[in-house]
């Protein structure tokens, strides 16, 4: 089910049922400007409505304003090498994200066998030899769909967004906690344009939860503008 395309309540409940048939589980499901009767299914079902998800885009490369600060550095992701200190890091960085926060050598094993990864697309910002941040972007070609890897458990659906030209995006991004108040972020996520913008992408994107507000102004305040807004609803089906 294609969670920007509204649903009827046979298709509703075909995919509850498919959860239950398979176990069931935690459900996220995305949806853009829902009706009242999208609603009453997930009510019905025992969903609730939760932080909306915000798509922002910018142009690329961006404004010359924006650059890294001096000697900031970044290196490709080593997979097999970095795999047990980007995991630590990240449970950290994501310790209020359920989801993203709660990655395991599987799940990000199965991230790196995606035909999309690129290591020299996993920026890794190191501090006294030891991973303080990263930016992990990826490249979505003409016609492809986006699937967030921080929702790689939804069950309903998981959110798409057509591209109508190649585009970049920003997949995941995270500083350690140790390291907050040193703009660790803002550097991160202007190298990770400027690294998408080196293969010609004219167009970058990200994900944000709607009530992340200090990200939502950084990213703002380097020129990204919300192109779109899904909410979701979360629950257990058993």
């Amino acid at each position: 089910m294609r969670s920007h395309d509204h649903v009827s309540p046979g298709e509703f409940d075909a995919a509850i049922a498919d959860i239950r048939s398979s176990g069931g589980g935690s459900v996220r499901w995305f949806v853009s400007n829902p009706t009242d009767a999208e609603r009453g299914y997930a009510a019905h079902h025992g969903l609730t409505i939760d932080v909306p998800l915000l798509l922002m885009r910018c142009d690329l490369p961006l404004d010359s304003r924006h650059r890294t600060p001096t000697g900031f550095a970044t290196r490709a992701f080593r997979p097999g090498i970095d795999n047990d200190e980007w995991l630590a890091v990240n449970a950290r960085a994501f310790a209020d994200h359920p989801e993203q926060g709660d990655w395991n050598h599987d799940v990000l094993a199965e991230r790196l066998a995606e035909p999309w990864f690129d290591p020299h697309g996993f920026l890794i910002h190191e501090i006294n030899g030891h991973i303080a941040g990263f930016c992990w972007t990826q490249v979505h070609h003409t016609g492809a769909h986006h699937n967030t890897g921080a929702h790689h458990h939804d069950h309903t659906g998981a959110h798409h967004h057509d591209q109508q030209e190649p585009a970049g995006e920003i997949y995941v991004i995270g500083v350690d906690p140790v390291h907050h108040g040193k703009s660790l972020g803002r550097a991160l996520t202007i190298a990770g344009f400027a690294h998408l913008a080196t293969h010609g992408l004219r167009r970058g994107m990200l994900y944000v939860a709607g009530d992340n507000s200090p990200a939502i102004h950084l990213y703002s305040s380097l020129g990204m503008t919300v192109a779109h807004r899904d909410e979701v609803f979360v629950g257990v089906i058993s």
